[in-house]
């Protein structure tokens, strides 16, 4: 997963005027308590119940986080380069907290089911989703390479990984039998969701939402 962050850090290139030290220091602050409060939030989800009373005052806090980036964003480079001297290790050691906790909840049963539509969390998700729509198309174009090399298609997909012994190279990296949740992209030779012409592979989508395939069939629209 590219890590899911909310630009805890995000410096714009773009600048305008120069601030006075003690207000550029205090925009710094704010931004700073602005994702404190967020990684705050996060540690206190334990379930789905807890998720439920969070997401309100979560939606809240990326709202207000999002004002405070914003009036950090036009502060001049040359403010924002001073600032890094004090500030970068504090948002990196967040940066790292909000993916530490968004990793949690990914794997807490039920909760994403509740805060997948908020902010960065919403935009997580569909990373994701592009990242397993990626895996399987490739995976579909290694299954073909296969069958032109051998003859016949995989048994299985960790196939298309192992090494064949005869000095052809694996047909794809063992990260790639695995979707962006970390789950195994699922396989059936048969294909019958391709109507027998090529194998399926598909990826089981997001947890929170049952039945969401990522598939290499087409869909009906």
């Amino acid at each position: 997963m590219k890590p899911m962050t909310p630009c805890l850090l995000l410096l714009a290139l773009a600048a305008p005027a120069r601030a006075d030290d003690k207000a550029a220091e205090a925009k710094a602050k704010a931004l700073h308590d602005a994702a404190s409060r967020i990684v705050e939030l996060m540690k206190g989800v334990k379930d789905r119940e807890w998720a439920e009373k969070a997401k309100g005052e979560l939606e809240r806090a990326f709202t207000a986080f999002e004002k405070r980036e914003e009036d950090f964003r036009q502060l001049s480079e040359e403010d924002r380069l001073k600032l890094r001297t004090t500030w970068d290790a504090k948002f990196t050691a967040l940066r790292d907290d909000f993916k530490k906790e968004g990793d949690r909840l990914q794997k807490t049963p039920g909760v994403m089911a509740v805060l997948a539509d908020l902010g960065p969390f919403k935009k997580a998700r569909e990373e994701k989703i592009n990242q397993a729509r990626a895996i399987v198309k490739r995976l579909d174009m290694a299954v073909q390479a296969y069958k032109l090399t051998t003859g016949d298609f995989p048994k299985s997909l960790e196939v298309l990984a192992a090494p064949t012994g005869d000095g052809i190279k694996p047909f794809v990296e063992k990260k790639d039998l695995k979707d962006g949740w970390g789950k195994p992209i699922q396989y059936d030779v048969k294909g019958p969701r391709n109507k027998g012409i090529k194998p399926d592979i598909w990826s089981l989508g997001p947890p929170e939402q049952k039945g969401a395939l990522i598939g290499n069939w087409e869909t009906k629209k």
